[in-house]
């Protein structure tokens, strides 16, 4: 199966929002600050100013999923995050369940990758973190085939 093997939802063409359309709804544990488009790309709502946000796209999917996405611009801040999510239940409440690949910035360090299931709101981390630095341009997926996940990156020499 090649990568990513789903086609794009999403292409964040134009400027505008919060929210960047009516299929973005605010999501995960009550963060209020949305996603917008700034000139053909996916940002934090700059109004807002937080560096986080939190939306989801209101669709159900089957249980194999991927979501992937390419870093227009790396997190500058130490201890900045992002995360992928799938398998995403009651996301809009305050006890949602989910799987997640979560990345945070180190000024100071190698950048960490970890994967986590989120039971009602709580996560648990779920494997060995994994150190990797990322770079502008960079391209993270991750993948649900049954009970089977996969993570995969494309620094520029194709995906691992």
């Amino acid at each position: 199966m090649g990568v990513p093997a789903t086609p794009t939802l999403y292409t964040f063409d134009g400027t505008g929002g919060p929210p960047m359309s009516s299929d973005w709804l605010p999501g995960y544990g009550g963060f209020l600050n949305r996603w917008e488009r700034l000139s053909d790309e996916g940002v934090p709502d700059s109004v807002a100013g937080s560096g986080y946000a939190h939306d989801y796209w209101n669709t159900l999917y089957p249980a194999d999923q991927e979501v992937w996405c390419r870093i227009v611009r790396r997190p500058s801040g130490d201890e900045n995050t992002f995360g992928l999510y799938l398998r995403t239940v009651d996301i809009t409440g305050t006890t949602p369940d989910a799987y997640a690949l979560r990345y945070r910035r180190h000024t100071s360090a190698t950048d960490e990758f970890e994967f986590l299931r989120i039971d009602d709101n709580v996560g648990t981390v779920i494997g060995a973190t994994v150190t990797q630095n990322i770079s502008d341009g960079d391209w993270i997926l991750i993948r649900a085939i049954g009970t089977t996940f996969y993570i995969f990156i494309d620094t520029g020499s194709g995906w691992t």
